[in-house]
């Protein structure tokens, strides 16, 4: 679900052509135009989970929004991925050992949640938000990096005092 479509668009392909009809013609067109995937990932905007099989590199790539809104979780087991929207979906490959991460499960106790890009179970990880990857169907070499980070993110223009932002943190977090 891709936002702002058309300035999308328009940002890559400023002439008058149409902007595509649907999210993954839009993706398509920009990557046949040249655009690098983490290029068009970087100006999109909404919740997506990308996959597209590169035939000239002979490898997948994979991309999602910056928040990681739609999750997905991976495993590794030599030259063999498993990919998949839910957890569940990765523990159906069978060489993945099906063990607790015990780190994983204190942190859930403590905290309700995992952090990092770990889960629950040991070999599962989730993919980071705000990432692109590349799995290379030959060597099967599986790489993940960062396309964006929170520090990227405008800080609101603020010209108080310091005890103003105090209170105007105060207020935040009770309205929180």
């Amino acid at each position: 679900e891709i936002g702002r479509r058309d300035a999308l668009w328009r940002h890559f392909q400023p002439a008058v052509s149409p902007c595509p009809a649907t999210d993954h013609q839009l993706i398509a067109a920009l990557l046949e135009c040249g655009v690098p995937l983490e290029e068009c990932v970087r100006h999109c905007e909404g919740g997506f989970f990308l996959a597209v099989f590169d035939r000239t590199e002979a490898s997948i790539r994979f991309a999602n929004d910056r928040f990681g809104l739609r999750p997905h979780y991976y495993a590794q087991n030599g030259a063999a991925l498993v990919l998949g929207p839910t957890l569940k979906s990765c523990l159906a490959a069978p060489w993945l050992e099906r063990r607790f991460d015990s780190l994983s499960l204190s942190e859930y106790f403590c905290f309700q949640c995992v952090m990092e890009e770990r889960t629950l179970v040991r070999d599962v990880l989730v993919f980071p938000a705000g990432s692109v990857g590349r799995f290379d169907l030959a060597s099967g070499e599986f790489a993940v990096r960062p396309y964006w980070n929170w520090s990227e993110l405008a800080a609101p223009p603020f010209t108080g005092s310091f005890e103003a932002a105090v209170e105007e943190a105060a207020a935040l977090f009770k309205t929180a």
